[in-house]
C-alpha cells in the first residue's frame, strides 16, 4: 500500500513552495507586461499607418506582427518622415 506525504504541510517545504510561487507569478507578470507593451505599439502603429497609407499590404501587416517592440517603437518614429510604408518599415 502506498504512503502519500503532504509536503506542503512541513514547514520546510512550504517556505520553498511560495517562494517558488512568488518567483514564478514575478515572471509571469514580467512577460505579460512585455507583451502587452508589444501588443499595444503593434496597434499603434498599425493604426496610424492606416491613418496615413490606407489599408496595409499583407507584407506590412506580417512585419508588425512579427516585430519586437523595440523595432515597432523604431518604426513608429520613421514613420514621421516616412514618405511610403516601406519608408516606415524600414
Amino acid at each position: 500500500m502506498p504512503i502519500t506525504v503532504d509536503l506542503s504541510k512541513n514547514p520546510f517545504f512550504w517556505e520553498i513552495f511560495t517562494d517558488g510561487q512568488k518567483k514564478g507569478l514575478e515572471e509571469g507578470e514580467k512577460k505579460g507586461e512585455k507583451k502587452g507593451e508589444r501588443t499595444g505599439k503593434a496597434l499603434l502603429l498599425r493604426r496610424q499607418l492606416e491613418r496615413r497609407f490606407g489599408e496595409l499590404p499583407k507584407w506590412a501587416s506580417k512585419k508588425l506582427d512579427s516585430a519586437s517592440a523595440e523595432k515597432l517603437e523604431k518604426w513608429g518614429l520613421q514613420l514621421l518622415d516616412a514618405e511610403t510604408i516601406k519608408e516606415a518599415l524600414h
